[in-house]
């Protein structure tokens, strides 16, 4: 305990001398005996001279300490635990830049209920066979409700199948990561046979798409059309995960 000014010093003593019942005598007199107190501007000249020992518990309360009287310098490391901390005493403005590491919080300490704006993250797959035409339809869409705004990373994979095998078509499928419902162009994942003679099923396909999103329920869409020929895809799988922040 750091006492800077004479009236804390004052009031400690006259807080003492009225609770005789749990100050001792003795205690009074190591009080006394090294000059804590001074009639006018009184000093401690020994950091020293009031010790842990000399107060019974409770006799010193936050409301007889001056404002910032207190510092990191006047406490022993270890000497205070999460137990003699009150629930709901400490909050984010009590806590100075980079206070906090993580070799001060235990393993499994905090639940994702005591986390602001938690990342998270959710996946639609599954067995799938989708036959394709000229018009963009949605081969799988997510929602993701962010807690706040930020980035939302999307990746989605499937199979490219090509079924015919003629002289006059060549087999060519689109799809797009989107918000949409129709492909968007600026994301085009595209898929062709090789050659008008050449049959392919179950080419792979992957892509992945960064969004910026604002607080509240995106979805997300894998969107597939039938550019040329007779194409289907299958077994496509999206993926999304939020983030609060950007690196």
């Amino acid at each position: 305990m750091k006492l800077k000014t004479s009236a804390s010093v004052s009031l400690l003593l006259l807080m003492m001398v009225a609770m005789l019942g749990t100050v001792s005598p003795r205690n009074v007199f190591a009080v006394t005996a090294c000059e804590a107190i001074q009639a006018n501007g009184g000093a401690v000249p020994n950091r020293k001279c009031i010790r842990k020992r000399d107060l019974s518990r409770d006799v010193v309360r936050n409301v007889n300490m001056a404002d910032d009287s207190v510092d990191s310098s006047n406490v022993v490391d270890n000497s205070i635990t999460s137990a003699d901390i009150q629930n709901g005493t400490l909050n984010a403005l009590d806590l100075g830049p980079n206070s906090v590491g993580s070799s001060e919080v235990a393993s499994n300490s905090v639940p994702s209920t005591d986390l602001s704006n938690e990342a998270g993250a959710d996946f639609a797959d599954g067995d799938q066979f989708l036959d394709l035409t000229g018009t963009d339809v949605t081969a799988r869409a997510i929602a993701i409700t962010a807690p706040t705004s930020g980035y939302v990373i999307v990746n989605a994979s499937g199979y490219f199948d090509f079924n015919e095998n003629l002289t006059t078509d060549r087999d060519f499928g689109r799809c797009s990561i989107t918000t949409g419902t129709n492909i968007d162009f600026d994301a085009l994942i595209p898929g062709a046979e090789a050659s008008l003679t050449t049959e392919v099923a179950l080419m792979p396909f992957a892509a992945t798409r960064g969004f910026t999103v604002g607080a509240g329920t995106t979805t997300f869409r894998l969107v597939c059309d039938q550019f040329d020929g007779d194409v289907a895809v299958s077994d496509t799988s999206i993926t999304a995960i939020f983030v609060p922040t950007l690196y």
